[in-house]
């Protein structure tokens, strides 16, 4: 069963989730305005075999806001999440952002992270601006969610337009695989919980200005799973951040799921759990006792 709960790191309250004491630590790690919710679609699969935990980060869900937002400060509170509610070595799932904050853990806090999968979680900043989402991004900002109710913020987020590789006239997100009005709805009530702060962050480029990938690649020693979405259906991980990531990633493996896009688990989340799933047992096999 999952239960939520709060703890209070370096004076930052912070709301998280935590299964049953089933197995090793699994910390799973939400994107950009969204939550710990975002992986309940996975649980079936995860939680009878591992000590799942699933932290909101500062400013979204319910934990607590900052004045300023960056890749550091996400940083600094899980590795402080991970060392007063996990103890031992976990592995980390992180899923865009998550993957960020993971990777960071893997790189300098090595003693804790026994595993790393990044879902699309993109390598090089360039991937991202030349991307989809920062005009995502705009449009939601212009739309000023607080505005709207749910419903209503949930057909507009629909109707934004995103233009695909491949595509010469924009589809809608509400279009593209898996976008749901379920999906959608969701992902309207996690913008709405979240700091509008942390929107007007990421645009302006401060809150990941912090965030070195390639410093940071050079340090994961960790098995590592890298789980690609279908650029053609607004996937961010590609080819050329692969191409890049595994000369530093020793051992490390790729699993790409084409049709199913960014939000990966929430459009799509079989082929998604069957990659992390193998993973996850791949790790128990080789080294239960350092799990």
């Amino acid at each position: 069963m999952i239960r939520e709960h709060t703890v209070e790191i370096d004076g930052l309250r912070l709301r998280y989730a935590e299964g049953d004491d089933a197995g090793p630590p699994l910390v799973l790690l939400h994107g950009a305005l969204l939550g710990w919710e975002e992986f309940l679609p996975l649980l079936p699969e995860l939680a009878p075999r591992w000590r799942v935990l699933a932290p909101d980060f500062s400013g979204h869900g319910g934990s607590a806001r900052r004045e300023r937002y960056t890749f550091g400060a996400w940083l600094e509170e899980t590795a402080g999440f991970l060392a007063s509610r996990v103890g031992a070595p976990a592995v980390i799932a992180g899923h865009s952002l998550g993957g960020f904050v993971g990777m960071g853990l893997a790189s300098r806090y090595p003693d804790r992270v026994a595993g790393l999968a990044l879902l699309d979680s993109f390598i090089n900043l360039d991937t991202f601006l030349a991307g989809p989402f920062p005009a995502f991004f705009a449009a939601l900002a212009a739309l000023e969610p607080a505005r709207h109710g749910v419903d209503d913020l949930a057909r507009r987020i629909g109707e934004i337009p995103v233009q695909l590789p491949g595509h010469p006239e924009p589809a809608s997100w509400g279009a593209l695989p898996g976008m749901d009005p379920a999906v959608r709805r969701y992902l309207a009530s996690s913008v709405l919980r979240s700091d509008p702060a942390v929107l007007s962050q990421i645009l302006s480029g401060s809150a990941l200005a912090d965030y070195d990938p390639g410093a940071l690649l050079a340090d994961v020693a960790c098995p590592t799973l890298l789980v690609q979405a279908d650029p053609a259906v607004g996937g961010m991980l590609t080819d050329a951040d692969v191409a890049r990531a595994r000369p530093h990633l020793a051992g490390a493996t790729c699993a790409r799921l084409d049709g199913v896009g960014h939000l990966l688990h929430l459009q799509d989340p079989a082929p998604v759990g069957r990659a992390l799933l193998w993973f996850l047992e791949s790790l128990r096999g080789a080294s239960t006792a350092a799990l």
